[in-house]
């Protein structure tokens, strides 16, 4: 063999997505702030091991309660960075993604804090690691570099809450 053929992954973003501005209340629950839709390319099956969101808005961790990642219907409880700023979902042993498949991500939570008024949520995703089911190379997809490239393909939006 000359070549090899290995996986591939593709980001869009998820119909659970709010993909536009949004006016929230303080004491609003089950809010979707973000979400992405991976693909697996068509010559090998992923496993999806965790996914990492950077709060980008002036929100801070205390303003959010109850939050989760979403694949499949099932959630998956986040951790905060020290700095509040990074919240990343562990997938255990991995979510298959089969080969030409895709799975929808999103993040929800709860609005919070009586001294939150007129801040911003902006959740970016800031890593992905899939690794191809078949050869076990690992892939850290970086998608946050690709959201600052291009900014107008992968916009996630913010929510604007007032209390």
């Amino acid at each position: 063999n000359a070549t090899l053929s290995l996986g591939s992954v593709t980001q869009a973003v998820s119909s659970f997505d709010p993909n536009t501005s949004q006016t929230k209340q303080i004491g609003d629950t089950a809010v979707k702030f973000s979400g992405i839709r991976v693909t697996a390319g068509s010559a090998e099956a992923l496993r999806l091991w965790s996914i990492r969101w950077n709060q980008t808005g002036s929100a801070g961790a205390s303003d959010l309660a109850n939050l989760m990642v979403y694949v499949d219907g099932t959630a998956y409880p986040v951790t905060v960075s020290s700095d509040g700023k990074y919240f990343t979902a562990l997938f255990g042993s991995g979510i298959v993604i089969d080969k030409g498949l895709s799975k929808d991500i999103y993040v929800q939570g709860d609005i919070v804090g009586a001294a939150s008024a007129n801040r911003t949520v902006q959740f970016d995703i800031y890593k992905i690691f899939v690794k191809i089911q078949v050869f076990y190379f690992r892939l850290f997809y970086n998608i946050f570099d690709a959201c600052i490239h291009k900014r107008d393909r992968f916009y996630f939006p913010f929510l604007e809450y007032y209390g």
